[in-house]
């Protein structure tokens, strides 16, 4: 990457992603489009931008830490997987495929809040199907 600096989500970006999460892959049709706490959306992102390492370190971190920030009524988990892709893309060129096959077992672990970003990462690590 260089010197150049990284680009991250904003809150604004986020409350984005989470409407195409809603609209484009809703799991009921119950779900909604409302942000519960704009703080935890906040400290999410910001923790994030705090973290060392790669840019995929970073992109783990941010998919756990919007998860698990809880910050939406609805697709929590599916805006946190729009935003690492949307990070990816912008600071690496490259997204990772999203096919059933390859994220179900993520997002159950997701679900569990307790998974480490260092076991996300070994998911990365072995089932990134770049785009």
């Amino acid at each position: 990457m260089g010197n150049k600096e990284l680009w991250y989500p904003s809150v604004l970006d986020a409350k984005r992603a989470n409407k195409v999460a809603i609209e484009n892959f809703r799991a009921t049709k119950s779900e909604r489009f409302e942000v519960l706490s704009h703080d935890k959306l906040n400290n999410a992102l910001e923790r994030c931008k705090k973290k060392p390492g790669s840019v995929e370190k970073r992109a783990v971190c941010l998919l756990k830490s919007v998860s698990d920030a809880h910050a939406f009524a609805s697709g929590n988990r599916r805006t946190s997987y729009i935003l690492m892709n949307e990070f990816l893309w912008k600071n690496k060129g490259y997204m990772i495929a999203k096919k059933k096959e390859y994220t179900s077992q993520l997002f159950k672990e997701l679900r569990r809040r307790d998974v480490k970003e260092k076991e996300i990462l070994n998911w990365y690590k072995h089932n990134e199907r770049h785009i």
